[in-house]
């Protein structure tokens, strides 16, 4: 007797659907394979950056949903598989059972103890359809045993891979975390280095801005003015740079991972509400140097009315004495002229 083989497509239904869904998963796969190595290509020389985990991270992440996916699937595929194996184990047994009381039909036909109403051809025949049945039955069980193990065998593949990814992943977020807490250190000792510039700074613009100032309140100078105006300025600059640097350096302390109940954090935000207090005090002192300059107009306006003032008094006092001498003298002129007048008529 010829042994029954029947395909698995045949065997279990659904079959061909859940293969079309996992080689349009697989396909997704091939690309992310290619997309990752890309990224080890066009990283090679810097692999390590952030820029290259990151990269990477990306498609590992994509990856491994991907990868989710086809594991349920798979699984979907399994249970399917399962539940026709099952179903053909019940066919082989209803045949088995069939066929065993058929042949104990025949026998007792044959001993000619069996029932009448059927002949050794009908029997025959029925005895041939269980068989044929049975054997059916035992083909589709054997088929979707097969189905069995070969979506068991993706299942262990699969598991295998989501692991593997998995693992490639976490080494990746770990090297990207390592890499970029690195960075953010690197950035913190940058700005230390840039708020202690920026102090030096301050205080050798602090230290000419007194001595400026302090000249020109002793003794006006419009150069001395002008320098005492544009240090001023650059301290209100160099304050607020300053102001800034702070707030850079605690958001990159939080992301460090800097306790804000820690000292130095503490310490950098009280440093902030001074340097921000000095900003505003910086602004007032420029005003105060500007009003140097209106008080130096203020005299000259004043020093310039008093000239004026004392200027008119004195023109006041010579018109008065002038007119007073010529007032002075008319009489005496007129008492000429009436003694000529009459020396001439005498």
């Amino acid at each position: 007797m010829a042994t029954r083989v029947l395909s698995t497509r045949m065997a279990i239904g659904g079959e061909s659907e859940y293969k079309r869904a996992l080689t349009e998963i697989n396909s997704t796969l091939k690309t992310l394979r290619s997309e990752l190595a890309l990224v080890d290509s066009q990283y090679r020389a810097n692999d390590k950056s952030i820029e290259a985990l990151t990269a990477k991270a990306n498609v590992l992440a994509r990856t491994l949903d991907t990868q989710r996916a086809k594991l349920q699937q798979i699984q979907a595929g399994l249970k399917n598989a399962q539940a026709a194996q099952s179903s053909w184990a019940a066919k082989v047994d209803e045949a088995r059972s069939k066929l065993t009381a058929a042949e104990a039909e025949m026998e007792k036909y044959r001993a000619g103890t069996g029932a009448a109403g059927k002949s050794q051809e009908e029997l025959a025949r029925q005895l041939k359809a269980y068989q044929t049945e049975l054997e059916q039955a035992q083909a589709g069980q054997q088929a979707a045993a097969r189905g069995v193990n070969e979506w068991q065998q993706r299942l262990n593949y699969a598991k295998r891979d989501l692991a593997d990814t998995s693992a490639a992943l976490s080494r990746v977020r770990e090297e990207l975390e390592g890499v970029g807490r690195s960075a953010q250190q690197s950035k913190v000792d940058q700005l230390t280095s840039q708020l202690e510039d920026a102090d030096a700074a301050l205080d050798t613009t602090g230290a000419k801005l007194d001595s400026v100032r302090s000249k020109l309140e002793r003794n006006w100078d419009a150069k001395q003015f002008d320098q005492a105006q544009e240090l001023a300025q650059q301290a209100i600059t160099q304050t607020e740079a300053k102001a800034e640097l702070l707030r850079q350096k605690l958001a990159a302390m939080e992301e460090l991972g800097t306790e804000k109940t820690s000292a130095e954090y503490q310490r950098l935000e009280k440093q902030l509400v001074e340097t921000e207090a000095a900003a505003e005090q910086a602004h007032k002192q420029l005003q105060s140097i500007n009003q140097i300059r209106l008080d130096h107009l203020n005299k000259g306006l004043d020093e310039a009315a008093r000239r004026l003032s004392t200027a008119g008094n004195a023109l006041t006092a010579g018109l008065t004495v002038t007119l007073f001498g010529a007032d002075a003298r008319r009489p005496a002129a007129a008492g000429r002229r009436r003694r000529g007048v009459r020396q001439f008529l005498q």
